[in-house]
């Protein structure tokens, strides 16, 4: 080898390498002069590119940050002290006699290169060495690529620490060698999550068939050891020591030498602290249980898990580690005096007399980091232990709620057998911060009744609740630390490596049973679940409540107590992690390694919530410490003393008067106002969201409520409710919607209840949003028809403040506050601004107030072919099929031919995403589903009525025979033998299933079909009609009321064809049925609107709650003034 020619082959690369890999705020920093990766060859060239953020880059800058708004855009640039002229002119001008010095990555880089260099040269791969982290038994993808940055980070580990001390005081003789090795595996760990797409997209690329399938690849014939592709692809990528694939990916390069770096330093400063600190854990933790003396020595450490945390802070992770005598620690980088100062809180607890008793960790705080006792998880020895475990668990939520806690995730609570254990405290005394101007967070905190329902025992992340895919909301996962749970026949799809190192190696999805989490109990081998231990729960809570009053003079007085927690170091969470994962996730791929500045581009999409403020906001700063935090792999870190209102760490500069109060004084509030009232709300606040984690709107297979309820042999005869008494019924639960109202002081209101969650079929106990369906539209129209037929104004007030929040959202706030709105509401007719749509028209017309239309236009222009196009619920409920009626209401109420254009662009979409070939020719793929649903809600009966309705205003056949191709599809499906169009969400080809409901199945296809009997009216379609009446009439019928899939919107199906067809007698039976349940509810004090929670759960709702049932009670004393919402009339 020319080592001359080497040296400088490697120089040049490595400036390339490094102007190649900088983030868009090194390049337009302030001072130009004072950037510090800025670099130059060896004749004094600069190493960059002229313009390096060319207009491409600035568009998709644009459209990352502000959407393609350009005006926001130049915003977030001026805030942060830049403008647009200067992202788009030269930024590279060389001054004479200018000195740079390169980034400190690049000299690990640099070494990382010359031993690959080295190393092919000399063909000294040896990568299952005994001394090496990389494992034959557990092989690694590319084992090769990773062994010269490996090497490296050994030798400058050894270095370093033989700088600072001689070899035989090194902490490293503390460690085994297994031990040692698993920190580099740690490391190993991090680098192949790194560098695996780019490697597996290049391996593709090398062999002959991209990457393999066993059935069709021309590989299958290939023995499964060849090696002949994979060995070429692993010389081009280390090929002159790495040159020409860092060259392709530098900010892989950059990434790689980073994180070598930081887990260097890491690494260095944890073997201090063991070594500084050792004396103190023996006295502090190896305590002998005989002699109560700690032994003489604890011996090696002979095991070490690495990596148990988020990186934090360059890095930092927690870590477990054994040592020979069998003592466990926990070593957490960070100050652990908030976590002394709780376990220490404990104990006071437990000499109150506490029983059961709190289990208490030892902990070793030591400024800036510290030691915790290792917590197992392990089963409940019986039955009783199990309740104890729950019973615990209510007296931790209690002491977590009180202390302002936040964050209790699954993987923050361990089940150590009965004792239910908090091992993460850094987030207790979370801090209340000042929202962003003009965002969703500031007009919540504008509520007092939502202020108040998030500021409580849900605040805690110990409760139930469902978090929504954004890009797959058929997903939700509960994550809470008493919630998250699993089921042993429950399986998992994973990615497994096969054929690792050889050319058909490959990932493959498998199943795989979900291990248990470690904060789910287990008894008798079976995981336990939160809800069946409620009461043990709610116990527990209200124990320490009361215990805590008690001692509520001895907390707060004099000796003051909670003094322990004064100024300590405690964590601030400004967005969850799962944001930061995503993000940094994306920013990884291959196409965003080889650019800097696309890739710090990428990251920016962090800005986006900080632009939806007039004024620069005050946490401003925030934004730049994330941005060079997860630049560098990390996830942000932020953190407060206790006892001011600044935020201090993890920003440049502190933010003085960022929270509107110390934690430590809310802390003290909150001690201070135990209150019976508070203690009943919080109790309300925890039974409702476990009755939400496990609520069912339809019975399950088997439960004991599926059965057909015991209608009485002269139901058909019985005294039905006339006119009078229905309207009485209606009053009755109107009355109790009132009672139950939140009011706010501007007049607005709200209701918490249980909100479906339509994609993902769950329920979230939440204040209600503005829909039709499930939230305060469909009280308003109930609450409005009430006093349209009454001839009073009762109700007035309370329906215009069930509309005041939606107004004010959708037609008098900043855009960018607004189109967040709907990001989150969606465009649907049931639950999204289609529905908003439809019922303010409808309630114009009920009130005789106009300006509601006004509105209804303006929140219309919303609308834009950007949304449409993006849609992909497609149904009636929460998509554009949806957005198709309520937009058609707006038309036929004002003429204007905008709103008209903006329901034909849902319809175009509808035709575009209709399958047009194949056996499910005609339908629509909804609600993530593979195969294309039947039915009102989702399926294509509701989907073929909204077009119906599109060809009826238009009268563009285009419509017409896309509805007939869906209708035609149903058809093809249905199954005379049960008489009913099979529910494709559930059950095999073999044995399908089937509902007979508003949403699925006969009840809302022959809705849907006399809704559009007007229109399209044919033979086939009346046979629908008479086969859906038919099954409606003979279905067993649930003990569940409700509109959606209960006895009432099958009621409704009836009542629609007793005035379609002109059939009055096929009222007859349902006129008994609804006298049957309103007597039902009188004897038993509620409807039933849950198949498996209580019925006195309260919930006001339209569809699956009270309000439709009166609505419902209505439409049959007065159905020639009302028209029926389920069909959007």
């Amino acid at each position: 080898m020319d080592r001359a020619r080497f040296n400088l082959n490697i120089e040049n690369s490595l400036n390339q390498i490094i102007a190649n890999s900088w983030y868009f705020w090194e390049v337009l920093a302030a001072d130009q002069s004072c950037v510090g990766d800025r670099s130059f060859d060896s004749e004094g060239h600069e190493a960059t590119p002229q313009k390096l953020i060319n207009q491409n880059l600035l568009d998709r800058w644009c459209q990352v940050t502000a959407e393609g708004n350009w005006e926001i855009f130049e915003k977030r640039l001026q805030w942060q002290g830049w403008d647009l002229h200067k992202a788009q002119t030269d930024t590279t001008a060389t001054k004479p006699g200018q000195q740079w010095s390169p980034p400190d990555w690049s000299a690990t880089l640099r070494q990382i290169m010359e031993n690959a260099a080295v190393m092919v040269q000399e063909q000294s791969f040896s990568t299952f060495a005994p001394e090496s982290c990389l494992s034959p038994d557990h092989p690694t993808p590319f084992a090769e690529v990773f062994l010269p940055c490996l090497q490296v980070a050994r030798q400058q580990l050894l270095q370093q620490l033989a700088a600072a001390m001689p070899s035989d005081e090194s902490p490293l003789t503390l460690l085994s060698n297994q031990a040692y090795l698993n920190l580099e595996r740690g490391l190993l760990s991090e680098l192949v999550n790194l560098w695996i797409r780019p490697l597996m997209q290049g391996f593709n690329l090398v062999r002959p068939c991209g990457e393999p399938s066993l059935s069709s690849s021309s590989l299958a014939v290939e023995p499964s050891n060849s090696k002949i592709y994979y060995e070429q692809f692993i010389n081009q990528v280390l090929e002159n020591g790495f040159v020409g694939w860092f060259e392709k990916y530098p900010v892989l390069g950059r990434l790689t030498a980073t994180s070598i770096n930081f887990w260097i330093n890491s690494t260095i400063t944890f073997l201090r602290h063991l070594q500084t600190d050792l004396a103190e854990i023996q006295a502090a933790f190896a305590t002998d249980s005989l002699s109560d003396r700690p032994p003489a020595n604890l011996g090696q450490v002979i095991k070490i898990e690495p990596c148990l945390s988020d990186r934090h802070e360059q890095g930092k992770t927690v870590i477990s580690l054994t040592f020979a005598s069998g003592l466990k620690l926990v070593y957490k980088p960070k100050n652990l005096d908030l976590d002394l100062a709780y376990s220490q809180f404990l104990s006071w607890c437990n000499q109150t007399g506490l029983s059961p008793s709190l289990k208490v960790l030892k902990v070793l705080s030591r400024n800036d980091h510290g030691w915790v006792e290792y917590v197992e998880h392990f089963p409940c020895a019986d039955e009783v232990a199990a309740q104890r475990f729950y019973q615990r668990a209510g007296m931790l939520l209690c002491i977590i709620y009180l202390l302002r806690g936040t964050d209790c995730h699954y993987e923050n609570l361990i089940a150590s057998g009965e004792y239910p254990v908090l091992i993460d405290t850094e987030t207790l005394l979370h801090p209340d911060v000042k929202p962003i101007a003009q965002s969703l967070e500031a007009m919540e905190r504008q509520s007092t009744e939502q202020f108040k329902f998030w500021d409580s025992v849900l605040q805690t992340g110990l409760l139930p609740q469902w978090e929504v895919g954004k890009e797959n909301s058929s997903v939700a996962y509960d994550m809470s630390g008493l919630g998250s749970s699993f089921s042993p026949s429950q399986s998992r799809q994973v990615q497994i490596w096969q054929d690792i190192n050889t050319d058909r190696m490959r990932l493959e999805w498998q199943a795989e049973p979900v291990p248990p989490n470690k904060n789910v109990p287990i008894l008798d081998g079976e995981p336990l679940a939160g809800y069946v231990y409620l009461d043990n729960i709610v116990g527990g809570f209200q124990q320490m409540y009361d215990i805590l009053t008690a001692h509520q003079n001895e907390l707060l007085g004099p000796s003051e107590l909670l003094t322990e927690f004064q100024a300590k170091r405690v964590r601030f969470i400004f967005r969850p992690t799962q944001v930061y994962a995503k993000i940094l996730h994306y920013s990884l791929s291959p196409k965003h390694l080889q650019s800097g500045l696309l890739r710090s581009i990428s990251l920016d999409i962090l800005s986006r919530p900080f632009l939806a403020a007039n004024k620069k906001p005050l946490m401003w700063d925030i934004l730049t410490a994330e941005l060079q935090a997860i630049a560098s792999l990390d996830i942000p870190y932020f953190a407060c003393s206790s006892d001011t209102t600044t935020l201090s760490v993890g920003v440049e500069r502190p933010i003085a008067a960022y929270f509107f109060a110390s934690s430590y004084e809310l802390v003290r509030n909150r001690f201070a106002s135990l209150k019976s009232a508070d203690r009943a709300y919080q109790t309300s606040l925890i039974r409702g969201a476990f009755y939400a984690r496990v609520a069912q709107s339809t019975p399950s297979p088997g439960d004991s409520k599926a059965q057909a309820f015991p209608l009485p042999d002269d139901f058909k005869t019985v005294d039905r409710l006339n006119q009078q008494k229905l309207l009485a019924e209606a009053v009755e639960i109107a009355t109790e919607i009132k009672q139950n109202a939140l009011w706010e002081e501007d007049g607005s209101v709200d209701w918490i209840g249980l909100t479906f969650l339509t994609q993902s079929n769950h329920f979230q106990f939440q204040p209600l949003g503005d829909s039709l369906y499930h939230g305060r539209c469909g009280i308003a129209l109930f609450l409005a028809a009430l006093d349209l037929v009454s001839e009073t104004q009762q109700y007035r007030d309370l329906v215009m403040g069930c509309l005041k929040p939606g107004r004010s959202l959708l037609c008098h706030s900043p855009a960018a506050l607004t189109y967040r709105y709907l990001d989150y509401m969606g465009l649907g007719g049931s639950t999204g601004l289609g529905s908003i749509l439809y019922a303010w028209v409808r309630l114009s017309q009920f009130l005789q107030q106009p300006d509601l239309v006004e509105d209804a236009l303006r929140a219309s222009n919303l609308i834009t072919p950007e949304l449409i196009q993006a849609d992909t619920s497609l149904d009636l409920v929460a998509g554009v099929a949806g957005t198709i009626l309520g937009l058609l209401a707006l038309y036929h109420a004002t003429d204007d031919p905008t709103v008209l254009a903006r329901a034909i662009a849902c319809g175009q979409h509808l035709c575009q995403t209709q399958i047009k070939e194949g056996t499910t020719a005609g339908g629509w793929v909804t609600l993530a589903q593979k195969r294309p649903l039947t039915g009102l809600s989702h399926g294509a009966a509701g989907i073929a009525y909204a077009l119906l309705q599109l060809y009826h205003a238009t009268d563009n056949p285009t419509y017409l025979q896309a509805a007939q191709q869906g209708i035609a599809y149903e058809q093809r499906v249905f199954n005379p033998q049960v008489g009913n169009w099979p529910d494709f969400r559930s059950g095999t080809e073999e044995n399908p299933q089937f509902m007979v409901s508003w949403c699925h199945g006969a009840a809302g296809i022959g809705l849907a079909r006399l809704g559009g009997l007007d229109i399209l009216d044919t033979p086939e379609i009346r046979q629908d009609i008479e086969n859906a009446l038919e099954t409606t009439q003979k279905s067993a019928q649930f003990r569940i009321d409700h509109l959606c899939c209960g006895t009432m919107g099958r009621i409704e199906t009836m009542l629609v064809a007793a005035q379609k067809l002109a059939r009055p007698e096929l009222m007859d039976s349902e006129f008994g049925k609804v006298t049957w349940v309103v007597n039902r509810a009188k004897a038993e004090g509620t409807y039933q609107l849950f198949s498996n929670i209580p019925n006195a759960v309260f919930n006001p709702v339209f569809a699956l709650g009270t309000a439709g049932i009166g609505y419902q009670l209505l439409r049959l004393a007065y159905s020639d003034q009302l028209p029926s919402l389920l069909i959007w009339q």
